[in-house]
């Protein structure tokens, strides 16, 4: 796939101020010795940020979009009935630009990226049990303790859920479950299944429930015990609960209990950037926006809880329950139709999340149609549309609009990724310089057993993954300056690291204190000039490089960049540039994610700045191509 990346913005957000600024650090130096000291609320989330009291289960709070598009709270002052923190702490992981949270002021551009995509699926079929493999539920995670890829997928469309391993996660195996009908089927009891996750849970208490399995079923059977044990009718029809299962292994599975009801395609996942379990619930609610077309629509609900079984329960919009779902998210004003595939507003069909380094990293199923009425011999339109959280609620989607996801769909007539793009739980694999995003696609053209080809809307299911740059979904690019908000840093880090491509022209940074002020010995005209293409290469100031007067701080840094694409910044204690940041569905790279810093020297020659560098650590360049140009 060529290359295309989306100018989204230009974030002149003051650049008046930037230059005000550049001139008083230019008069003052500032003595590191008296920088503000900083205290952090008690309340705060990881980043800074103190949500409003009680807000998750708050009625006065809105949801996401609820009334059309708009700004995430976190990116709004109080004054603009937001909550912004005044210092934004960096401890955890390395620090994006996705949205404004970090940014002050800046003369740079900023780039969303789609990600690269396979010519060919990995596979098709689980060559044990002959159909065609699909990730509308499951999971994908790289077991860190055994140093191996783990799959579950369904074999076929609403089929049983199926088992897969890898050491390099692109060639599979295809294991023969022990105690099973000789095939790679896990949980046999799981069938028709219309809803799945799987989640490898290293924080488990008890050995036997590692792994955890959501399956909600279309059949009967979870009806009648749903009814039986909550000794209740039914309800909705449409909506049923789902079946909760543990594991030890990942293929045999025990019965754990039942969840509140939900639509079908409903997930579930676990911030580790919040300590929390998420379950995001499919739900058929009326869409006010688009009442004149259709009388209802695909939207999403959300539960959380301390812990797993506890967000699985929940009441279903009952009158004065305070364990009721929030309405979540459901398409607004800036998604666009897409008339090419049918005369109908696009729907958010799934959201799957993750936790990305310091972000949550949300995944978007978009359905632009057809209509069910109308499906015939071909799968539906969706595709992965990106969203970035950082509180783990409000999600910012900067690129809509059908062909300009993440992961966009071919709609080419013979492709494996036709349409049906649905990505699954955990599914984000991080290794040194790349991320892979694991997802299956249907082309519409099927197999039968007997080996015969046929044409369904739901058939011809294969798996792939799509890749990006380490920390590539956006950049600042160009030539300019960005100033960040005010930061601060409770741990003790030495160190400061970038990613990015400067192999023709050069990046360098500065600290300043809270107002502004720049440090004496770490101004721009201190800094050695990094000149190549890294995912990790840290920044010095005439020989030195410890900050760790920074700890309880107020500071603010200024990078100043010429023709170039900056995508992350962090602090560290770690010389190789170990970020502390969440890791997604697993780290399948070679560094070590939890150093003895009391062993190593304070020097790295990996990760020296000056000079030239085309491809450091093999970070590879940015990948995706440019598919709109929006002032």
């Amino acid at each position: 796939m060529k290359k295309k990346r989306i100018l989204k913005s230009v974030v002149c957000l003051f650049a008046t101020l930037v230059m005000v600024l550049s001139s008083i650090g230019s008069t003052y130096a500032a003595d590191p010795s008296g920088l503000e000291t900083v205290t952090l609320d008690e309340d705060a989330l990881y980043n800074g940020i103190v949500v409003p009291e009680d807000w998750k289960y708050n009625t006065t709070i809105k949801s996401p979009y609820q009334y059309g598009d708009g700004t995430s709270p976190y990116l709004l002052s109080e004054a603009d009935g937001g909550y912004a923190p005044d210092y934004i702490n960096i401890d955890v992981g390395r620090q994006l630009f996705v949205d404004d949270f970090l940014i002050d002021s800046t003369t740079l551009s900023r780039y969303y990226y789609q990600a690269e995509l396979m010519e060919e699926p990995l596979f098709t079929e689980s060559n044990k049990y002959g159909k065609s493999a699909v990730l509308t539920g499951g999971g994908v995670f790289y077991d860190m303790e055994e140093k191996l890829y783990k799959m579950w997928y369904q074999a076929g469309f609403a089929g049983q859920m199926a088992y897969a391993t890898s050491e390099d996660g692109i060639h599979w195996e295809f294991p023969v479950v022990r105690g099973g009908d000789g095939t790679n089927i896990v949980n046999r009891n799981a069938k028709d299944i219309a809803g799945s996750s799987v989640w490898l849970d290293y924080n488990a208490e008890d050995p036997a429930e590692r792994y955890k399995m959501l399956v909600r079923r279309r059949d009967a059977v979870c009806k009648e015990e749903w009814e039986q044990s909550n000794n209740a009718s039914w309800g909705d029809g449409t909506d049923y609960a789902a079946d909760l299962y543990v594991s030890a292994d990942g293929m045999r599975w025990i019965k754990k209990g039942q969840t509140g009801l939900m639509g079908d395609r409903s997930t579930f996942y676990y911030n580790e950037l919040l300590d929390d379990w998420v379950f995001s619930i499919r739900y058929n609610a009326k869409n006010v926006q688009w009442q004149t077309i259709s009388k209802w629509a695909r939207t999403r609900a959300y539960h959380s809880g301390d812990t797993w079984l506890e967000a699985a329960t929940w009441d279903w919009w009952k009158t004065g329950s305070d364990n009721n779902p929030i309405f979540w998210y459901k398409a607004d004003n800036s998604d666009p139709y897409a008339p090419e595939v049918d005369e109908v507003p696009p729907h958010i069909y799934n959201l799957d999340a993750v936790a990305y380094e310091s972000i949550t990293l949300g995944l978007f199923q978009m359905w632009y149609g057809p209509d069910n009425s109308k499906l015939d011999e071909w799968p539906k339109i969706t595709e992965i549309q990106a969203g970035y959280s950082r509180d783990g609620f409000y999600f910012e989607r900067p690129v809509r609009g059908l062909g300009n996801a993440l992961i966009p769909a071919s709609r080419e007539e013979g492709s494996w990724d036709y349409g049906y793009l649905s990505t699954t739980a955990g599914g984000v694999i991080v290794l040194d310089d790349e991320i892979r995003i694991y997802y299956s696609g249907m082309s519409g053209k099927g197999e039968s057993a007997a080996g015969n080809l046929y044409q369904d809307a739901h058939a011809g299911g294969s798996i792939a993954y799509a890749s990006l740059r380490r920390d590539g979904f956006a950049s600042m690019d160009g030539t300019g300056e960005l100033l960040t908000n005010k930061l601060t840093v409770t741990k003790d880090v030495k160190y400061l690291f970038v990613n990015a491509n400067v192999k023709s022209g050069s990046l360098k940074a500065e600290i300043l204190d809270a107002n502004g002020n720049v440090l004496d010995g770490y101004s721009v005209d201190d800094c050695v000039a990094f000149t190549g293409n890294s995912c990790c290469t840290k920044l010095t100031w005439n020989g030195a490089d410890d900050l760790s007067f920074l700890q309880n701080k107020g500071f603010r840094i200024r990078f100043v960049m010429e023709n170039g694409e900056l995508y992350s910044f962090w602090l560290s204690a770690d010389p190789e540039g170990a970020s502390g940041g969440a890791m997604a569905a697993g780290y399948a790279g070679e560094k070590d994610l939890n150093p003895d810093l009391t062993e190593q020297e304070t020097t790295d020659d990996t990760t020296e700045t000056n000079g030239s560098d085309d491809n450091k650590d093999g970070c590879k360049s940015a990948v995706g191509t440019l598919a709109a140009i929006l002032p």
